[in-house]
């Protein structure tokens, strides 16, 4: 089959095998029907620079479609004729293996992703398979196993074994000797006769198959020669010598094992941290040593930031700036370089993170509460304390009683509610705060079952509105803030008032309420003087 363009005339012609003439189509997509009882044919995605445009598929076989042109006419013509079972395309710039399933592996992508540099055809046939290069000429017959392609090798595997190919060579010449190929960045393990070795990406030998073992990791390989670890240079030279019993790398760092003995060299194999150690963990850019069942920390430079001295060491899970140390069964805290925050003398420390990390301590089986710094918010006087996941603040617990603080232990409401009660409570009033929730608030009081929990809704609602107020950094800020929740505010202590008036309260109470309005609705300015107080 043979298609054919004229560039004068923008029509095509299609010209079957018999000779036969179609068209003319003017484009290529009005040939489906036609090449539909000819062959099935499809184009590639990307362009290429040999002119190979697609593929075409005739009794279950398929073949290359190429394009030429000599400047006035254009023509698509058959350059690979269609006897394969399957035609994949190889970019010369990723790994690609054919075999049971066919990969291209883009991780490996060097350079741009210009997609379309292919540099031949990985093909198959009676399940075997064979490379042809990008003008369509055969290169490998159809007779491996399987066919890796990486930058100008090509890698093919018969009989278990795998041998190494270039373009240039004669395909006679292939040794098949490897049991295993891996690809590490431009390198390549081997391994020969249960021997590991090291290839440079034109495969050349760079390290003989000698050793038991070799593992990549950063540059660097770890290697494994008669029960002992070494370490090599991405060049193939020594740079730790194979004398240890076990090597693990992080950050440019290896942890070695002499015996049962731990310690810590850099990168050009230099002792940081000497082989005497039970336990070495690396954490957060620093070493948690371990040794006569006492812990400390070492920086990388081989300094002693905390004295082995303490019974168990841990960074907390949510800030790693914080260290939780533990001696003689109390609990303390210390920072990332070594500093103490908190003495150990607390049976048990948790940590809140607001915007500013709050510690909560245990105390002879009382919690309290310390800031940042460790210095005390409230004394260990609760026997519970929980974060208030309705509202603001923490819930605390005395007996079985619950009461609200705020983050920074200031009393909200005292002890004397069901802690389900309390979030009742909270939830009700944070929802008239927010503009779509603030009309349910008008079924809600009424739900309110007596008037001590009036009380604490307006006590807990004049908390609000001063703390907003108090936070607001001028005048005009003020003023807004006041004049914003006015009416809700209003509207809120209406529905108390009533509710209040409905249970017929003692006067007091009526008193706190008008209080409550004159201290919320009295003269900005005086609203002002006082926050400037």
């Amino acid at each position: 089959m043979e298609i054919k363009k004229s560039l004068i005339g923008k029509n095509l012609y299609v010209i079957d095998d018999n000779g036969k003439k179609y068209g003319p189509f003017k484009e290529i997509n009005e040939l489906s029907d036609v090449l539909s009882e000819i062959h099935k044919i499809s184009f590639m995605e990307q362009p290429t620079d040999y002119k190979h445009i697609g593929y075409l598929v005739k009794n279950g076989k398929t073949g290359l479609l190429l394009g030429q042109s000599d400047g006035i006419h254009s023509s698509i013509t058959i350059n690979v004729p269609c006897i394969y079972d399957i035609i994949y395309p190889v970019n010369s710039k990723c790994i690609v293996e054919l075999g049971e399933d066919c990969t291209t592996d883009f991780d490996h992508y060097e350079n741009d992703k210009n997609f379309s540099d292919i540099e031949g055809f990985g093909v198959k046939t009676d399940g075997e398979w064979g490379f042809l290069d990008k003008n369509g000429k055969k290169i490998l017959s159809c007779k491996f196993d399987e066919i890796i392609y990486k930058g100008n090798l090509i890698f093919v595997k018969i009989n278990n074994k795998f041998g190494i190919f270039s373009q240039d060579m004669e395909e006679d010449l292939v040794q098949y000797k490897y049991d295993e190929i891996k690809f590490c960045k431009d390198k390549i393990l081997v391994k020969y006769n249960e021997k590991f070795g090291i290839l440079d990406k034109n495969g050349n030998e760079l390290v003989p198959c000698n050793y038991d073992d070799i593992v990549y990791d950063n540059n660097y390989f770890i290697v494994k020669e008669n029960q002992k670890y070494g370490v090599l240079d991405d060049n193939g030279k020594d740079v730790i010598p194979f004398v240890y019993d076990e090597i693990i790398m992080n950050n440019k760092f290896f942890i070695v094992k002499k015996g049962q003995k731990y310690g810590v060299l850099d990168e050009s194999g230099k002792e940081i941290i000497e082989c005497k150690y039970d336990k070495i963990d690396f954490d957060n850019n620093v070493y948690i040593v371990l040794q006569n069942q006492k812990h400390g920390i070492i920086d990388q430079s081989g300094e002693i930031l905390l004295d082995l001295k303490y019974d168990e060491i841990h960074y907390d899970e949510t800030s790693k700036d914080i260290i939780h140390i533990k001696q003689n069964e109390k609990c303390g805290i210390v920072n990332n370089d070594g500093t103490q925050l908190i003495p150990c003398e607390y049976e048990e420390i948790k940590i809140i993170n607001y915007s500013n990390v709050v510690f909560l301590v245990k105390q002879n089986g009382k919690w309290g509460m310390l800031d940042n710094k460790g210095k005390s918010l409230t004394h260990c006087v609760y026997d519970e304390i929980k974060i208030a996941y309705i509202g603001e603040g923490l819930y605390v617990r005395k007996d079985d009683k619950w009461g609200h603080i705020d983050k920074n232990a200031n009393e909200i409401v005292p002890c004397e509610f069901s802690l389900e009660k309390i979030e009742f409570l909270i939830k009700v009033f944070d929802k008239c705060f927010h503009d779509q929730y603030f009309e349910l608030f008008t079924i809600k009081v009424e739900d309110l079952e007596n008037v001590q929990e009036l009380i604490y809704l307006k006590d807990y609602l004049y908390y609000k509105i001063k703390n907003y107020i108090m936070n607001s950094t001028s005048k005009e800020g003020i003023d807004i803030a006041v004049k914003n929740f006015e009416n809700k505010v209003k509207y809120i202590a209406e529905k108390i008032e009533f509710r209040l008036r409905k249970e017929t309260v003692k006067k007091k109470t009526l008193d706190e309420i008008e209080k409550l309005y004159e201290d919320l609705f009295g003269s900005h300015n005086d609203e002002t003087k006082n926050v400037q107080m």
